[in-house]
């Protein structure tokens, strides 16, 4: 059997050929040349590393040997310029041009210590040049890191990593101690080697390897034409088959090649023209089969037509249900397609806005006021119908008929067929009153601050100006007290010492107020720097002493680890200490004990200050960190005190962003816990 089923130019089947083989030759050569390129770059890249170890493997034997031949008994006596035409420091150069004579590629050799201030100095070196000499006490002041980090404790002799650049041009350089006859360090012995003497060692060595490369080429070409004139011989033969086959002979066979994957692919070919004739007839049997089909086909469309019918009937009734549920709500439902064109509105849009469900389709842009949130929720719709998934809700101002504004939450959902989005349903709820009442409420929470700002404004100035004339007092009646200008009699000095000890106390109060009333007012600023905490503890363990020893009161310190630092304000986190402290003292009983506890939990401080007084209620507990609180009235009487000292504390603990709480039993005791961030170093903006 013979069919048509279309045939191609024996011109394009050549140069398709033609173009396999070029394209396989291309291939071949780039795949060699590929290969030239990564074994010369490996081989040039394995030479200068090697060349470079033995560089410095040669340098670090140069340098031990060199260290050696060093007099350091003589070396030592070299302390002044002067003493550059001595015997001493001529022998030694003399000695250093033997080990730089001996070696083929070294440039410079030179002794090196350090002075009185730690710097690194020249001692002796075998230069003539005078405009390249280093002359005795001459500063090495661009000395290479390593030599900086390691001049004062280098032991044995070292070799520099990389080569590095000073004043007097680039080298590799090794460095060695050499030493006195009774075994002191006497200085360093440096060696160098200029580092054009390697690079033209690498420079030689790559023109070599590009030189191999080039070679490399010609025989890759050579070789890649002849792999793709060899590769594509079979398919040339292959092709002319198939040609036969392509212009209708499906009862031609192509014949078979000695090469195994060749083979296959001919095998394939004869089966699929067998398979081709056979497909013939059963297309004409499928065909039939398809025309029968059709047929059914339309009979099971009339079917489905009469179902669509009574779906639709239904969905209409449903509609109708749906519609008065909409009706009856207080909620103003609508619904709008993609572009943002009105489809339904709800009827109780008349009692929102003043508009009948007409009038507001039609003129639904321009219900909105100018209000910024409304450019917000319109993004929140955009978004909707761009994801296809439910935004969260939104406030919108809208104007009412009679020029009112009114807030509206909008709640909405995208309708999605086919994956893209068709429309938006959505609800307006109306929010006026509600919005009215937050911002009635924000009003009063501002005009709150506002006069608890200017209380505490009011209370640094007073407390400011009130410290003034105490000191005057305190200071003139410590004065009396001195018998600077006349004896006192008994009453005279109980009376004055009354005033200097009211005074006194007078002064903490409203030094106390003056702290609180700064940071109520945002004034209190922080100087932070790095804190040893065990050592801020010690410290005020022994300001309080006196006062524990007045009561018999032991006073123990628990680090957790011993070695604690933190970053905060040292005088501030003095004071959150000595209050806490100073309070466990007062209210402990003679003979008790007050503990501190500083421990590094997660990315915090903890400090814990506990005692055995009397305890704190549960109902006081709540408002012990409150101003010109204590525990009760007859603790008040009983122990002397402001009521500012936790208050300051829990202030000062906040401005450095910790917490602080009490935990307290009547009768047993109290522990006032803190913490604080660690933050090493950090600036804080």
């Amino acid at each position: 059997m013979k069919t048509n089923i279309g045939t191609k130019s024996n011109g394009e089947k050549k140069s398709r050929t033609y173009r396999l083989q070029t394209q396989l030759s291309i291939v071949f050569i780039i795949l060699l040349l590929l290969t030239s390129i990564i074994v010369t770059s490996a081989l040039y890249f394995n030479f200068c590393d090697q060349t470079r170890e033995n560089t410095r493997d040669r340098l670090l034997d140069s340098v031990a040997i060199a260290s050696l031949q060093i007099d350091g008994d003589a070396h030592n006596d070299l302390t002044d310029p002067k003493n550059e035409g001595n015997p001493n420091y001529l022998e030694l150069r003399s000695t250093l041009q033997q080990i730089r004579d001996a070696g083929t590629d070294i440039y410079y050799v030179y002794t090196m210590r350090l002075d009185n201030e730690g710097r690194i100095i020249f001692l002796v070196d075998a230069e003539t040049d005078p405009d390249e000499i280093a002359h005795l006490g001459d500063i090495y002041d661009d000395a290479s890191p390593m030599l900086e980090e390691r001049f004062a404790t280098l032991d044995h002799p070292v070799v520099e990593k990389d080569f590095y650049t000073d004043k007097w041009g680039t080298w590799l350089t090794a460095y060695a101690p050499f030493y006195t006859s009774n075994g002191q360090r006497a200085g360093v012995i440096g060696i160098d080697i200029r580092a054009d003497k390697v690079n033209e060692q690498e420079k030689d060595f790559l023109w070599l390897s590009i030189s191999m490369f080039f070679i490399t080429i010609p025989l890759a070409i050579v070789t890649g034409s002849l792999v793709g004139r060899k590769l594509t011989a079979p398919i040339v033969l292959l092709t002319k088959d198939v040609k036969r086959i392509a212009e209708g002979d499906l009862n031609s066979k192509v014949q078979e090649h000695n090469i195994e994957e060749l083979n296959e692919l001919v095998l394939s070919f004869n089966n699929m023209t067998e398979k081709l004739d056979q497909s013939f007839d059963n297309l004409r049997n499928e065909v039939e089969i398809r025309k029968k089909a059709e047929r059914e086909l339309k009979d099971q469309h009339d079917l489905l037509e009469e179902l669509v019918d009574e779906r639709t009937k239904e969905l209409r009734k449903s509609e109708e249900k749906l519609r008065n549920i909409f009706e009856n709500s207080t909620n103003t439902f609508y619904s709008h397609t993609s572009n943002h064109i009105i489809t339904y509105l709800s009827s109780q849009v008349e009692d929102l806005l003043g508009y009948s469900p007409e009038e507001a389709m039609n003129k639904w842009t321009d219900l909105a006021s100018d209000d910024p949130i409304n450019e917000m929720g319109f993004q929140r719709t955009v978004d909707a119908i761009e994801s296809g998934k439910v935004q969260p809700p939104y406030e919108l101002e809208l104007v009412h008929k009679n020029g009112k504004k009114v807030m509206v939450e909008v709640r909405e959902a995208p309708v999605v067929k086919n994956g893209k989005t068709i429309g938006i349903v959505g609800a307006l709820t109306d929010i006026t009153e509600r919005k009215q009442a937050e911002d009635t409420m924000l009003a009063s929470k501002i005009a709150a601050e506002e006069a608890n700002r200017t209380k505490s404004e009011f209370l640094a100035v007073m407390s400011h100006e009130l410290r003034t004339p105490l000191n005057a007092v305190i200071g003139f009646s410590d004065v009396l007290l001195d018998e600077t200008f006349g004896t006192l009699n008994e009453k005279q000095r109980k009376y004055v010492n009354n005033i200097s000890t009211s005074g006194t106390h007078l002064l903490v109060l409203i030094s106390e107020i003056l702290d609180l009333s700064k940071v109520d007012a945002g004034r209190m600023e922080l100087s932070k720097e790095t804190i040893d905490v065990p050592d801020s503890i010690t410290n005020i363990r022994n300001m309080v002493s006196h006062l524990a020893t007045m009561k018999n009161i032991s006073i123990n310190t628990i680090f957790e680890p011993q070695d604690i630092t933190l970053y905060a304000d040292p005088v501030k986190f003095k004071q959150i200490l000595y209050n806490l402290v100073s309070n466990a003292i007062k209210f402990t009983h003679d003979g008790g004990t007050v503990s501190l506890k500083a421990e590094h939990t997660g990315n915090v401080i903890q400090i814990s200050v506990t005692d055995t007084g009397i305890g704190i209620s549960k109902d006081d507990q709540s408002r012990v960190f409150d101003p010109f609180t204590q525990a009760d009235s007859s603790i008040s009487r009983e122990y002397q005190g402001t009521g500012l000292g936790l208050s300051i504390v829990k202030k000062f603990v906040e401005l450095h962003g910790g917490e602080i709480w009490v935990e307290s039993e009547l009768g047993v005791g109290s522990r006032f816990t803190f913490t604080i961030p660690i933050k090493h170093m950090e600036k804080e903006e």
